[in-house]
């Protein structure tokens, strides 16, 4: 069955935004998850919460890692100071 167009420009979208949320961390320093957010929500169809799960997909591979998160937090959130900085090469 073929996926409805919908799906397919969603993931057309989020393949932009990959590269764009990789640029921003390639700065070498932590970078705050709101402008991280905010540089891939420029982008149509793509959302916080696809940012997020962009960030904790490369935090799972060992690419990023999260800081400032509390002690039962796993991802971070809009508006809380949390800070995203890459541990490798992100693409």
């Amino acid at each position: 069955m073929a996926r409805p167009y919908v799906e397919t420009l969603h993931d057309r979208y989020l393949d932009q935004a990959r590269p764009r949320i990789a640029d921003l961390l390639r700065k070498g320093t932590a970078v705050p998850f709101d402008e991280l957010a905010i540089a891939a929500m420029q982008i149509p169809m793509v959302s916080e919460q696809d940012t997020r799960d962009i960030l904790v997909g490369a935090r799972d591979s060992g690419g990023v890692e999260f800081q400032g998160l509390g002690p039962k937090q796993r991802k971070p959130q809009w508006r809380k100071g949390h800070r995203v900085r890459s541990t490798s090469t992100l693409s």
